[in-house]
């Protein structure tokens, strides 16, 4: 529950950020979406190690820090792989797309965090 509630969170932060960079910035939708993950995965982060899965005993916070950067890495190329593809492949508006994809993202980041930064 408390993964579900930081995701809302993030997830709201990150598509204000990515409108903001889109619709008043004026930068492309991609580079603006990459901005925008970059703010939620620094959120979320620290909400993660605070409230959610609490910092793992096991590991440095170096392995910690380069684990989630790497889980979140391929997590940043599902997220604009997919809203490129329904936003210019097939002319869904960006923000839709945004709403479409990020289901696809955290359930990849949350079970990956788990079973390998966080067990």
């Amino acid at each position: 529950m408390r993964y579900a509630l930081t995701a809302a969170i993030t997830w709201f932060i990150e598509l204000v950020v990515l409108v903001i960079l889109k619709e008043v910035v004026h930068f492309h939708y991609l580079y603006a979406g990459a901005i925008a993950f970059t703010v939620y995965l620094i959120i979320n982060y620290i909400i993660g190690i605070k409230w959610v899965f609490h910092s793992c005993v096991h590991h440095s916070r170096v392995y910690e820090l380069v684990t989630f950067l790497v889980i979140n890495l391929f997590g940043l190329i599902v997220y604009e792989t997919f809203l490129w593809i329904f936003t210019s492949e097939l002319g869904i508006f960006y923000v839709i797309s945004n709403i479409m994809t990020n289901p696809f993202v955290y359930t990849w980041n949350f079970f990956s965090r788990k079973y390998f930064l966080y067990r």
